[in-house]
């Protein structure tokens, strides 16, 4: 089968175009186990599994303008359950039920979406691209929507020997990403934080704690997300797994006076989000071969970034940027 359009990366940027470009026979391929991209959301329970709760490890929020909002509930009636954590003049704060990953999920069943799909190698051959995955399975589309970390659309292009323009080229080099070590406890006790339940630089080394059971209006145990500050992310990047735990649990206990946790998990992101996006909005890469891409690294950096720039990269496609 050859496709109208396939779009690789089902986060929130690949999704939004996908859904707008519904009309169109479009496919979307992501190398993760589920969609949702930095919206990572995971249960955690105790042994028992008589306390648990839904935690972000990812994003801890969603942020887009009243437009954009309009738009995520036009396009999912009643499927999603937003709720905003809090304002700040037009941009709104929120966030989904059970999870962040919701929305992208929701997302998703509305499209032709295959996930543990990573694609090795793309080319150009009569009039249209074909990409192989690991399994050395060919997909085939018209158009190519590669909405990825900038380091992994760079990596993609020099293995399958594909050049784009030099000044595109050279400034999608000079991005740099943000990593972030994520630390998320279950305790048995409740815990009230300002702000709806986030509270940022509350302790050295830490950006932000979450609570998210309190973000979500619910009245029950303590489920933090600790989220590391970038130094300390990058310094102890390859040791996460006991290095990190110890510096969150520590502010935890230090902050709260909350002390063993019922569980606890330990996550870790190379590409969190860009600390120097382009701005540029999503890109006609190759317009005579019709490669195109987004992400929120073309955007604002942030998850308000991806969305607008999935609908952005969907206009663009749909008005025939060839």
């Amino acid at each position: 089968m050859v496709y109208d359009i396939i779009i690789v990366g089902a986060g929130l940027t690949g999704l939004t175009a996908a859904l707008e470009l519904k009309d169109h026979n479009v496919l979307v391929l992501d190398k993760g186990k589920v969609p949702g991209g930095r919206t990572a959301s995971r249960k955690i329970q105790d042994a028992s599994g008589s306390v648990s709760c839904f935690a972000d490890y990812g994003a801890a929020l969603l942020n887009v303008d009243n437009y954009e909002l309009s738009l995520f509930k036009r396009m999912l009636p009643g499927e999603v359950n937003f709720r905003e954590v809090f304002s700040i003049g037009n941009e709104k704060y929120f966030v989904t039920t059970p999870s962040n990953r919701e929305a992208a999920i929701v997302l998703s069943n509305h499209l032709n979406v295959k996930t543990a799909v990573k694609v090795t190698v793309m080319r150009y051959l009569n009039d249209m691209w074909h990409l192989t995955d690991e399994e050395g399975e060919i997909y085939k589309s018209r158009k190519l929507l590669l909405t990825m970390p900038i380091p992994q659309i760079l990596e993609l292009l020099d293995i399958s020997g594909v050049e784009i323009n030099s000044p595109l080229r050279g400034k999608m080099e000079m991005v740099e990403y943000t990593r972030v070590v994520t630390v998320i406890f279950l305790f048995g006790e409740k815990l009230i934080l300002p702000n709806g339940g986030m509270v940022e630089k509350p302790y050295s080394g830490i950006n932000m704690i979450s609570n998210n059971t309190q973000k979500r209006g619910h009245d029950g145990a303590a489920c933090l997300t600790v989220y590391l500050n970038e130094y300390e992310s990058r310094r102890i990047f390859d040791t996460y797994t006991t290095d990190g735990y110890e510096l969150a649990i520590e502010a935890v206990r230090k902050l709260y006076g909350l002390q063993t946790p019922l569980a606890q998990s330990i996550h870790r992101w190379k590409y969190a989000y860009t600390s120097t996006p382009l701005y540029t909005g999503p890109v006609c890469a190759d317009c005579e071969k019709s490669l195109y891409f987004a992400g929120d690294a073309f955007g604002n950096g942030f998850l308000t970034g991806a969305v607008k720039s999935g609908f952005a990269a969907a206009g663009l496609i749909k008005n025939g940027k060839y």
